[in-house]
């Protein structure tokens, strides 16, 4: 399963607040969420960033890669907000019969049966999630 997402990028004069990520960019702020939030403990006790943790992530990013143009607002905001709703997509469908984490770093269905029971539940409405899936 590939959950990046990505975004088309603005040709307007305003600055875009739209932007595409790299796989490079992404892997960065990974590695900035790591050290900012695991290493320095900038992580509240509710799974909420501290204070000022936003904009010193943005000062990471801009250190490791200059001309990105990445902002706090919208731009990591909106990248870890739209991470947070694919883990959250992730850990459900895990938390299901006949779902695994493989060694490649991504879920497995056991069998067509456990797939079509778990699409079953998306169109009763137990869940608004969507999955996109790779072959």
């Amino acid at each position: 399963m590939d959950i990046r997402g990505s975004s088309e990028q603005n040709s307007s004069k305003k600055p875009s607040t739209i932007h595409t990520w790299s796989k490079f960019e992404e892997d960065s702020l990974f590695r900035v969420l790591k050290d900012v939030v695991v290493k320095c403990g900038n992580r509240c006790d509710n799974e909420t960033l501290k204070s000022g943790t936003l904009k010193e992530i943005e000062k990471a990013m801009n250190n490791l890669i200059p001309n990105s143009g990445l902002r706090t607002t919208p731009h990591i905001e909106n990248k870890i907000r739209m991470l947070k709703k694919q883990y959250g997509i992730v850990y459900d469908v895990l938390n299901k019969n006949g779902f695994a984490w493989n060694d490649v770093k991504c879920v497995e269905v056991d069998s067509k049966e456990a797939w079509l029971n778990y699409v079953q539940m998306l169109k009763d409405g137990e869940t608004n999630r969507f999955l996109y899936l790779r072959d």
